[in-house]
């Protein structure tokens, strides 16, 4: 099985560690599902889009896996999986994030505003054709800072199978240790 753990912030460091695995199990093997386990506070919004690009344009299945706490950035990346192979563990949590930015009299603090409100707007964009959701609802839902369990997350669309028992058994022993976070 080929398998990738997203469990730190989103950042560089994760995209160095993640985009050259995906892209070389897509090398081996194009049509072989690749495993993306993902506990993570969200992070970077550019390394995030750049992970959702790259998980975009590979032919192989991105099986997604929810196991603990995704937020914002992690929550796109878990939701922009393979349709039918967006997973999570039962006791997940979701979260859509709400980006904060500050306006000041500097200008590049005006251009910096613009650009996250355009990365706001593509955060929602994708995760609406991810879910299914209207994207005045994912805004809306983002304001308030909504947050849900397992069971929301699938009726959202976030996710299409909350793990029985048995299943996370039989993911822990395929897996071994990257289920442990080592």
């Amino acid at each position: 099985m080929r398998a990738i753990q997203i469990f730190d912030r989103i950042d560089d460091h994760t995209y160095r560690k993640i985009v050259p695995q995906l892209l070389e199990f897509e090398k081996q093997d194009p049509l072989q599902p690749i495993i993306l386990l993902v506990h993570s506070l969200g992070g970077a919004l550019d390394v995030g889009f750049a992970i959702v690009d790259i998980m975009d344009f590979l032919k192989c299945p991105i099986h997604t896996y929810a196991k603990g706490q995704t937020d914002a950035l992690a929550t796109l990346i878990l939701a922009r999986g393979t349709k039918g192979c967006r997973n999570a563990f039962r006791e997940a949590e979701f979260s859509l994030g709400r980006f904060q930015f500050v306006l000041s009299k500097n200008p590049r603090s005006r251009v910096c505003s613009r650009e996250l409100v355009r990365a706001e707007e593509s955060y929602v964009r994708l995760l609406a054709e991810a879910t299914r959701q209207h994207p005045a609802r994912i805004q809306k839902d983002m304001q308030t800072e909504i947050t849900m369990d397992a069971t929301g997350a699938k009726s959202y669309g976030l996710i299409d199978t909350v793990l029985s028992s048995e299943q996370i058994v039989q993911f822990e022993n395929d897996l071994g240790d990257i289920c442990k976070g080592q």
